[in-house]
C-alpha cells in the first residue's frame, strides 16, 4: 500500500522534531491481546504484578471506535535527570531514570494533531502495551532485561501510542525477540541485584524487579536491601552496564537541587498539601508530583547509602 500524504506528513513532522515513529494497522492489537492472554494463562506473569500493572489496558476500545484504522507509536529521547539533596552538610546525588517525564507525550500529541487537523483526521488516546507494539512494529527492540532499546537512543527514550484514522502503510510487523547482541550477553543478569533477570527466560521476573517495588505504595519486602537502591525512583543498574547503551547514556547537565529544608520536608513525609511552594515546584519539574507519597521512603534509603562511587565512575565513562 502506498503511504497517504497524511501518513507521510505525520512521520515527517515527528522526525523533524527529533522523534522516531511508526504507524501500524489497528488489527495488530488483537495479536497483542492474545499474546498477553497466553502469558497470563501459562502463569508466566506473576499474579500480583499483573493485577497492579497490567489490568489497565483497554484492548476492546478500538472496536467501539469504527473510525480507528491505526496505532501511531512514537519514541522521544529522554535523559536521566540528575538530582541533588542537601543533607547534613553534604550533597546526596541521585537520578530519575528516563521515561518518567510526560512532556514528550504532549509534544508528540501536538505534532500529530497539527498534521491531522490539516486533513480532517483524528487522534485518540489509547491504553495499550506500548512496549510490545513498539517492538513488533520495528521501532524498538526488547532487551534481555525487558527494557526497550532503539538503535538511535539506546534505552534513553520514552514511548507513547495513539489511536488514529490515519491509513497505515504496509508495516513491518514482526515477532517479539531480543537483539542478537543479547543472546550471548549476560551483563544485565549480573548487574541485577534482585535476581529479576533470568538468562534462561525471555520474560524477566517482574515481581522481583526493584523498579516494581520502589514504585509501589507499600513497604519494601524484607528481602530488598537498602544498598540496592540507586535512583530516586526506578532503577538503572541493568541499563548502565548494557552494551546496547554504549555511547548513548545521557544525563542532564544541570541538577535539580533541593536545599536542606526542602530535603527535610521530603524525608519527613510532610503531606503534599503542606509542602513548601519551592519543594512542590521542583518535584513537579521531575514529573513526580503524583508519586510524592513514595519519595520520602525512597530518599531515606538513598541517604543511608550515599551517592555510590562506582555509579559515578560508570557515568563518567559513558
Amino acid at each position: 500500500m502506498v503511504p497517504s500524504r497524511m501518513t507521510t506528513d505525520t512521520l515527517n513532522a515527528l522526525a523533524a522534531a527529533g522523534f522516531d515513529g511508526r504507524i501500524v494497522s489497528v488489527r495488530h492489537i488483537v495479536e497483542i491481546e492474545e499474546m498477553m492472554a497466553e502469558l497470563v494463562a501459562k502463569r508466566q506473569i506473576d499474579s500480583t504484578f499483573y493485577s497492579e500493572r497490567l489490568t489497565g489496558f483497554r484492548f476492546d476500545s478500538f472496536r467501539k471506535l469504527k473510525a480507528v484504522k491505526s496505532v501511531i507509536v512514537t519514541a522521544a529521547a529522554q535523559p536521566m535527570v540528575r538530582v541533588r539533596f542537601s543533607y547534613q552538610g553534604t550533597d546526596i546525588e541521585t537520578f530519575v531514570p528516563p521515561t518518567y517525564s510526560y512532556d514528550t507525550d504532549k509534544t508528540a500529541e501536538r505534532l500529530i494533531r497539527k498534521v491531522l487537523d490539516n486533513y480532517g483526521g483524528h487522534l485518540m488516546d489509547c491504553a495499550l502495551p506500548v512496549k510490545s507494539i513498539a517492538v513488533r512494529s520495528g521501532l524498538a527492540k526488547y532487551g534481555r532485561n525487558n527494557i526497550t532499546y532503539s538503535d538511535r537512543f539506546g534505552s534513553f527514550f520514552r514511548l507513547r501510542a495513539f489511536y488514529s484514522d490515519v491509513e497505515p502503510a504496509d508495516d513491518d510487523w514482526g515477532e517479539m525477540k531480543m537483539p542478537e547482541k543479547c543472546v550471548r550477553c549476560h551483563a544485565c543478569v549480573s548487574a541485577c541485584k534482585t535476581g529479576a533477570i533470568d538468562k534462561d527466560r525471555f520474560l524477566i521476573h517482574a515481581e522481583r524487579c526493584l523498579t516494581f517495588h520502589n514504585e509501589r505504595r507499600c513497604p519494601f519486602p524484607a528481602w530488598v536491601e537498602n544498598k540496592w537502591h540507586n535512583c530516586l525512583i526506578g532503577c538503572m543498574d541493568c541499563q548502565l552496564v548494557c552494551p546496547l547503551n554504549k555511547g548513548k547514556i545521557t544525563v542532564t547537565e544541570e541538577a535539580v537541587m533541593f536545599d536542606r529544608n526542602e530535603t527535610r520536608e521530603i524525608l519527613d513525609c510532610i503531606p503534599k498539601e503542606e509542602i513548601s511552594r519551592s519543594t512542590r515546584m521542583k518535584i513537579r519539574m521531575l514529573n513526580l508530583l503524583d508519586d510524592y507519597q513514595l519519595l520520602g521512603r525512597n530518599l531515606r534509603v538513598l541517604v543511608e547509602r550515599g551517592s555510590g562511587p562506582q555509579r559515578q565512575q560508570v557515568l563518567a565513562e559513558s
